[in-house]
């Protein structure tokens, strides 16, 4: 009798009936280890791509909304999310967050809303701890009573995330990220936490370096108006230099005292508008320095 781990086959050439070894059949159980570690090892792929397009945006030559919306359109393309959003922390008022990009649930126009931390808890909860949070709803924090189009909006959603957009030196804000209840991409990205984590922190180093950059070219238009009025008040007070000068030379080609006296008051005046200009210059060199 032959031995179940063969499998039995009929030599064509001979017509004689011999066994023949075949690799046993994999089990459903292996079977589906074998998928399971197919799909992880795909997914870890995806993520790293969109982490990598993330790190390597043009900083260069992007607007602040395109570099931000970048990030935002990435998220929702990798996890399948249909909703995804960056608050930063107002650098005007860290008290405070600012809307930075918003993509999906007709929400975009609400990008620039500035929202006080203590009217959203969990974000705040996120910068101060540096810990994502996760939720198989969106919370209800006081800024979605207050906004009710928020509220209509984030009622269709399920699993929600946010994440630290966290740099080595410090958290810049939060990135978000949901999905509509009964999204067939809920199960897997429950699973995808730290992925969405690493996600977020190639994004802030992208985003630091835009705001630096951004920084740096607000710093030369700035320093090149200063350099352009300091010309202009050159120009202007050499100007109005000459025209003292002439004015000090007409004083004694008019015998009339009416005349020489208007030409006096219009001197005084120029000398006092080239006191006035020599001031401001100093004033502005100080507030420089």
């Amino acid at each position: 009798m032959v031995s179940p781990s063969f499998a039995t086959a009929f030599n064509l050439l001979s017509g004689k009936r011999e066994p023949v070894f075949l690799p046993p059949a994999e089990s459903d159980e292996n079977v589906g280890e074998h998928r399971g570690w197919l799909e992880r090892e795909r997914r870890t792929g995806q993520w790293r791509q969109a982490s990598a397009e993330v790190a390597h945006l043009p900083v260069a030559k992007l607007q602040a909304g395109q570099a931000f919306n970048a990030v935002t359109r990435s998220l929702r393309k990798v996890s399948g999310a249909d909703f995804a959003g960056i608050a930063l922390i107002d650098q005007a008022d860290p008290d405070g967050f600012v809307v930075e990009s918003v993509s999906g649930l007709g929400l975009e126009h609400i990008v620039g809303t500035r929202i006080p931390l203590r009217q959203v808890a969990t974000a705040a909860d996120v910068v101060e701890s540096g810990r994502s949070a996760v939720a198989s709803r969106p919370p209800v924090d006081e800024a979605y009573r207050l906004f009710p189009e928020w509220s209509k909006a984030f009622a269709r959603l399920g699993l929600a995330m946010a994440a630290p957009l966290r740099t080595h030196e410090e958290i810049l804000g939060v990135i978000f990220v949901a999905w509509q209840r009964g999204s067939p991409h809920e199960a897997r990205a429950v699973r995808e936490v730290r992925r969405l984590e690493i996600f977020a922190t190639e994004a802030a180093s992208a985003l630091r370096l835009f705001q630096a950059v951004q920084e740096s070219t607000r710093m030369a238009v700035l320093n090149e108006r200063d350099r352009i009025a300091q010309d202009l008040c050159t120009v202007a007070i050499h100007r109005l230099f000459g025209i003292g000068t002439l004015l000090h030379g007409a004083v004694g080609l008019r015998d009339r005292p009416e005349v020489r006296r208007r030409v006096e008051d219009a001197i005084d005046e120029l000398d006092e508008v080239n006191r006035d200009v020599v001031a401001a210059i100093l004033n502005l060199d100080r507030t420089n320095a």
